[in-house]
């Protein structure tokens, strides 16, 4: 009798897996090539062996008859369910897009409303330093609040009454234009440098804002947004430049400097 090894069977499943593996006449497999083919699943015909041998038992009949009886249950079950089902919360039985819904127009509102809050405090803090400042912040504040109203259709302005400068305009005042210049190291040894990093704290945490709005908003309400965070970011850029004091526009400076 020829035996078959673990080796030869590794060798052939690694070639190509199968799931029934028939023994010839004459054939024989070893004990750990027996214990391969139960490890894997595989189902082994024995032509050696009685026919009772090959047959199911009844346990393993029972457990196929319960398996397929499961799976016509829950097939019928979910047949039946009304189509929303699938689409209702387990908790509230409320629609899991109405749900999402929910929770996505309750995020933007309190991420506008952490925004405010920093909007809020930075006033506060430069109100003895710089009350016209602070007034400009607050001025934004309410800007800031017409965003919640947004999704329940709200359209604001198309454009704030931006400070024509050199660097923006009321064209370009709506556009992102980035920090417009960047805030570095030669800023903190000015008179103001509190204050200026104060604001540029604020003007990051607006851009931050904008950058996550399109996994919170539908299209059309996210245009509408960023149109208007961009106008509170450039004021802000305006803001700051104003209170850097040179007289000239830092951010035609900075484009000139790197050309």
């Amino acid at each position: 009798m020829k035996y078959i090894t673990e080796e030869e069977l590794r060798d052939a499943y690694k070639k190509r897996p199968f799931t029934i593996y028939e023994i010839g006449t004459g054939i024989s497999l070893t004990p750990a090539a027996r214990q391969f083919l139960v490890d894997r699943r595989v189902h082994m015909h024995d032509v050696n062996s009685r026919m009772d041998d090959i047959i199911p038992t009844w346990s393993e009949k029972h457990c196929l008859r319960k398996k397929e009886a499961d799976i016509k249950n829950t097939t019928a079950e979910y047949s039946a369910a009304p189509k929303s089902a699938s689409a209702m919360s387990p908790v509230t039985g409320e629609s899991e897009v109405g749900m999402t819904d929910v929770v996505l127009r309750r995020k933007f509102f309190y991420r506008v409303r952490k925004l405010e809050m920093e909007f809020l405090l930075t006033s506060q803090e430069l109100m003895p330093r710089d009350l016209l400042l602070a007034q400009k912040l607050l001025e934004l504040v309410r800007y800031l609040s017409e965003l919640k109203k947004i999704p329940d259709g709200f359209k604001p302005d198309s454009a704030l009454l931006c400070r024509k400068c050199d660097g923006i305009d009321e064209e370009t005042c709506s556009c992102y234009l980035g920090d417009c210049f960047d805030i570095t190291e030669f800023h903190l040894q000015l008179p103001n440098a509190q204050v200026i990093l104060a604001m540029d704290k604020l003007r990051i945490e607006t851009n931050l804002l904008a950058a996550e709005l399109p996994e919170i908003l539908s299209e059309e309400h996210n245009e509408i947004a960023v149109r208007r965070i961009n106008q509170i970011v450039n004021i802000l850029s305006q803001l700051i430049c104003k209170t850097v004091g040179t007289g000239s526009c830092q951010r035609l400076s900075e484009q000139e400097g790197e050309s």
